[in-house]
Order: C-alpha cells, then structure tokens, then sequence
C-alpha cells in the first residue's frame, strides 16, 4: 500500500501523510526555571562578550530541546500582575532546566527570609556553579516561577519531525538534502522508500 495509507498502533508514531501535521506528540511543552531580575540587569546577563558573563552557560538556550528551533525562543520573559508598582522594574530570564530546583530545596527558598541571598539561589539552582550564583545576588535577583515553554512543529528541524513519525525500521531519518528555489532534494536510503509520501509531504 501507499505510505500515505500506513498506520500504526505504536504511540506516538503516525504515518498517514494526509494528516500527520494533527498527531500530539510534534507539539511539546517543556518546563524551564527562571530567575527575576531588575530589567536595568538584564541586558548585561543576555551578554557573553569575551566569555565573562558567568551566567551564560546557564541559560535555556544551552538545552538540547532549544537547538536548531526557528524561531528560537525568547529566554526573557514579562511576570504576571501582582498589582505591585515593582512588577514593571523586573523581568524573568528562563534557565537550563538541569540547574532546576530540586524537590527538597524547594522548602529550604520557601523558608529563606532572604530570597536573594546566595543560600537561597544555590538551592533553587542545585546545578549552578557559585561564581554564576554570586553573580545573580550581586544584581538582586530572586528565583522565578517555572514557565511552560510549547514548541510547536513548524519550529523543528526536519530530522527531529521524521524521527517521530517513522516506525523504528525507517531510522534514523534522512539528513542531507538540497534546496533549490522550492524544490526539496533529499537522498533517500533504501530503508525510507516505503515512506517516500509521508517525507515529501
């Protein structure tokens, strides 16, 4: 039958190339901390010139989830209304979620009469390295709410999009390919011929 026509029970995958742009499992939500900060801060965190900025290796954008997105996502974020004349002043820079806040730290922050003191940010931020810490205290900041990042389909690479929906005998996708104008040129290996329809569409 035509690979347009192919189905599977595995989930997560689906091979009919007339609605494949539907299946769930394209569209991802991750969650990544954050960290506040006074918005006169914020530019000379998002900067790295001459490697400096100790912060910078600590971002979200330095998550596997996050290469090759186009458009990238925005790693600084307005906070919710609190009613507070200060919500304006401050913005959220989203961080690596490896540097997360661990289950049994969170007590400790809830806990901490200062929340921008150093005590405080290692334990929200377990993975960080203490020159980055006293770093974010030196600017005043505090650790943020978790933000739920969606990436949609039509911000992945191809090769991430077709290792979804191929069925595990057509791994791994094809790679290379050729542009010209609008036309797509992609070599295609003997593994992926059954499902040339659903790559083309």
């Amino acid at each position: 039958s035509k690979s347009s026509e192919l189905s599977s029970n595995n989930e997560g995958y689906i091979y009919n190339g007339a609605d494949w742009r539907t299946n769930p499992s394209l569209n991802e939500t991750y969650y990544v901390p954050s960290v506040i900060l006074p918005s006169k801060h914020v530019h000379s965190m998002m900067q790295n010139k001459g490697g400096e900025n100790k912060i910078a290796p600590f971002l979200a954008s330095h998550m596997k989830e996050f290469e090759n997105l186009h458009p990238r996502i925005k790693l600084v974020r307005d906070l919710e209304s609190t009613g507070s004349d200060s919500d304006g002043n401050r913005k959220a820079i989203l961080l690596d979620n490896r540097i997360c806040m661990q289950t049994n730290s969170k007590r400790l922050v809830e806990s901490e009469p200062d929340p921008g003191s150093e005590i405080c940010l290692s334990a929200a931020f377990p993975g960080m390295s203490i020159e980055a810490v006293h770093e974010l205290a030196s600017k005043s900041a505090t650790p943020g709410p978790i933000f739920p990042i969606a990436v949609k389909y039509t911000q992945q690479p191809l090769q991430h999009i077709l290792s979804k929906l191929l069925p595990e005998e057509a791994q791994p996708p094809p790679t290379g390919f050729e542009q010209i104008g609008h036309v797509v040129h992609l070599n295609l290996k003997a593994h992926h011929v059954p499902y040339k329809e659903l790559i083309g569409s």
